[in-house]
């Protein structure tokens, strides 16, 4: 039985970031954290960017969007 894990990398005014971890990869929901700090926390849990599939965006507020642009 594959199963699913969600990773909460942010929530807050600072910046909203999840990620769905299943057997075909990750889809990120929301990225309103730097690169630099999204990719440090995705370390700290062992996963990888690359492994990333879709992302999903949940409304254009800052929080949610400000990693879009790198």
């Amino acid at each position: 039985m594959s199963r699913l894990h969600l990773h909460i990398l942010g929530s807050g005014s600072k910046g909203n970031c999840a990620l769905v971890e299943g057997p075909q990869g990750l889809i990120m929901i929301d990225n309103g954290l730097s690169r630099r700090e999204t990719l440090k926390r995705m370390a700290e849990l062992g996963l990888s960017a690359d492994d990333v599939a879709a992302l999903v965006i949940t409304h254009e507020h800052g929080d949610h969007i400000k990693g879009l642009d790198v």
